[in-house]
């Protein structure tokens, strides 16, 4: 589970951390697309090991932050695909 919390922070971190990410991390809107499907897919995959760590009432609150952290980010994605005629400066 720790393992899964430090690749999501390090994927933040990493390949998100920017102000602009168009060129800087992403040399076009195509490949930062590219990016975020591989870490949806990442996520989606992983939800296993809080659905190993989730018992009902008595979940730990750390879990219930992980799942909404994850939850998040991947309505964040989906909400970025969703966007029509969204302009990308760059």
């Amino acid at each position: 589970m720790i393992d899964f919390v430090i690749r999501i922070h390090g994927n933040i971190h990493d390949n998100l951390n920017a102000k602009y990410l168009i060129p800087h991390k992403f040399v076009t809107p195509d490949r930062l697309f590219t990016f975020l499907t591989a870490f949806k897919t990442y996520l989606n995959e992983k939800q296993y090991l809080l659905d190993l760590n989730i018992k009902g009432e008595h979940t730990d609150n750390i879990i219930v932050k992980i799942q909404e952290i994850k939850d998040d980010l991947v309505q964040m994605i989906d909400e970025l695909y969703d966007m029509e005629d969204a302009l990308i400066p760059y």
